[in-house]
């Protein structure tokens, strides 16, 4: 995932995140064509997940940069919440899709169809996204709320007035250097957020892969549940993740400090 991000600071996002995508959608389709042409090698399945492994971590930081692109620091904190809800739909359709197939005789479809709408909406990507407001000719947003003084209000709209100044404006911001790894280390509140994310991440993915086999191998209310409904039972907690992300990241507006926000949500998962 790093170095994802160290190469989407320079090279532009969108053929980035759609080389990244394709690369994703081909890598779980050969999981699913294993069941058909009988491919019965633990090496085969190994490399097919790294590979997948690496392209999908281009995902992360490219759609971040995106949206800070699209999004200034006012309004961010809900805007991510309701961002964040890529991550919960993508775990329901995990959850739905596979259990649809999820059987010895079928189960190579459910990576087949995964792989067919990750390669749908990449192409909708590829054609359609716009990665910055300057691409629709839109202003770009106010990251950082500073007072203008007079002659910069001056300097800024004689630049305005300019349009050969203005174009040249657009390509110095666009060429402003990349952040390298120490530097983004260095960067207030990185490490901390970071190992915040580790140990949520933690949680999550015990309940994304353990549960539903907990509950389709364990007996509950003396019987025990099917693989679809084991999926659905577990897609609650998804559910769940979207509404608090959502309301997280509107309190973090609110009260203008992202770390307390993180720190209350915290606390309340401890139960």
């Amino acid at each position: 995932m790093f170095i994802s991000g160290y190469i989407g600071d320079r090279v532009p996002l969108r053929y980035f995140l759609s080389i990244g995508m394709f690369g994703a959608a081909v890598s779980t389709s050969l999981f699913g064509m294993a069941f058909f042409l009988e491919i019965h090698s633990l090496a085969y399945f190994i490399i097919i997940q790294i590979l997948g492994g690496m392209f999908q971590s281009t995902g992360w930081p490219v759609l971040v940069a995106i949206v800070a692109n699209w999004f200034g620091m006012s309004k961010r904190g809900t805007i991510m919440g309701f961002w964040n809800w890529h991550t919960s739909i993508g775990n329901l359709l995990g959850y739905l899709i596979p259990g649809i197939w999820a059987h010895p005789d079928s189960w190579g479809w459910s990576f087949l169809a995964a792989g067919f709408i990750m390669f749908s909406i990449n192409l909708a990507i590829f054609l359609f996204l716009p990665t910055d407001p300057e691409m629709l000719g839109l202003p770009s947003p106010q990251h950082q709320e500073r007072p203008e003084s007079t002659d910069s209000k001056e300097t800024k709209a004689e630049s305005e007035s300019d349009p050969i100044e203005k174009t040249s404006l657009a390509r110095k911001k666009r060429k402003r250097p990349a952040v390298k790894f120490f530097q983004a280390l260095k960067i207030p509140g990185v490490i901390e957020y970071s190992l915040a994310l580790f140990f949520a991440k933690l949680i999550t993915y015990t309940f994304l892969f353990w549960l539903p086999f907990y509950v389709s191998n364990t007996r509950v209310g003396g019987v025990c549940l099917s693989t679809y409904e084991a999926a659905l039972l577990a897609g609650l907690f998804d559910v769940g993740a979207m509404i608090g992300s959502l309301l997280i990241g509107f309190l973090s507006d609110i009260i203008h400090s992202r770390a307390i926000s993180c720190l209350i949500s915290f606390v309340l998962a401890i139960p």
